[in-house]
């Protein structure tokens, strides 16, 4: 090209998807190999691949896979568990996939203990029934996971909103562990204002009215989550979020925002028939549960027949 440049042409030849014929797991003598599979997102080519899809590689969803498996072992017990090797192949056509995995198991813990550290705040007697994990249980990640997360709720019921709590496994020679759950509560947070964003239709009061969380209060986790439910039962919204940023200066005050996407509340009918006795019948009815915006309910139904007609007016 002039100038000293050069032009570069790229000719691409994509040819057929490359699917996957076969997944191999080794190593595994605890579990069949049609267990360990069957949590995998990637399978062999079956009859319904073709509308799932799911027998193409992707390099994303095999690590996926891997730590789905990894986690599968270690909610088993099988805490020293190791994937040691990942193979994929593909033969020469470029049409099939081949996966090996190698994995190590090695032995099944038992809970040894389960000890708390740090600045509970509540009484100790309220989180001991929190405890998933129990002496002499198979260990279990996601039984620990699972109770680190109900002592943080507990918690945050108390304020503190921005509480760290994580369990840490150490192992014991005789194949059990012990379970240490580190509690760092954090300081007291309060609720600096309550936002509502899309009630494009209905009143702010309607709303507040809701709240069981109060503005000036130390944040509940407990009263947010009511506050949302009791929302959510409205029937005026579709949908309904809670976002509780932390107030831009400060480190003990939150903002809690409702997001609401509202739906149609009102409903319209219309009815015909024939009675031997009335001729024929005739109905209309109007209703709406949130009429203008104020949570109010009104119907109005309008039903009639050749020798009477009854109109009805209800506001709740």
């Amino acid at each position: 090209m002039p100038r000293n440049r050069v032009a570069l042409e790229i000719n691409i030849q994509e040819g057929s998807v490359a699917t996957i014929q076969n997944i191999n797991v080794v190593g595994n003598t605890v579990f069949d190999s049609e267990d360990l599979e069957s949590v995998f997102e990637l399978k062999e080519s079956h009859w319904l691949s073709f509308f799932k899809g799911d027998d193409k590689y992707s390099r994303e969803k095999l690590t996926g896979d891997l730590e789905r498996l990894r986690s599968y072992y270690l909610d088993r017990g099988y805490i020293n568990m190791d994937i040691t090797s990942t193979q994929v192949s593909i033969t020469p056509d470029k049409k099939n996939v081949y996966i090996t995995i190698n994995i190590f198991e090695g032995e099944q813990y038992r809970v040894r203990d389960v000890r708390l550290v740090g600045d509970l705040i509540v009484p100790e007697d309220e989180i001991v029934p929190l405890l998933l994990s129990e002496q002499g249980q198979i260990f279990s990640r996601q039984v620990m996971n699972s109770t680190a997360d109900l002592i943080t709720r507990r918690l945050g019921n108390e304020g503190y909103t921005f509480a760290n709590v994580v369990g840490v496994p150490e192992t014991h020679d005789d194949n059990t562990v012990s379970i240490t759950f580190v509690v760092e509560p954090g300081k007291r947070t309060y609720v600096n204002r309550i936002n509502f964003r899309g009630n494009t239709k209905t009143r702010d009061e309607v709303l507040r009215r809701e709240m069981r969380q109060m503005e000036a209060g130390w944040a509940s986790t407990y009263e947010i989550d009511q506050s949302k439910l009791r929302l959510e039962r409205l029937g005026y919204f579709r949908e309904v979020n809670v976002e509780t940023p932390l107030v831009p200066g400060t480190d003990d005050q939150i903002d809690v925002n409702f997001s609401v996407e509202e739906q149609p509340s009102g409903s319209i009918s219309a009815s015909v028939g024939y009675a031997q006795n009335a001729g024929l019948i005739l109905g209309a009815s109007v209703s709406q549960r949130n009429f203008m915006g104020t949570g109010n309910y009104v119907s109005l139904g309008l039903p009639r027949s050749e020798y009477q007609s009854y109109y009805g007016y209800n506001f709740v």
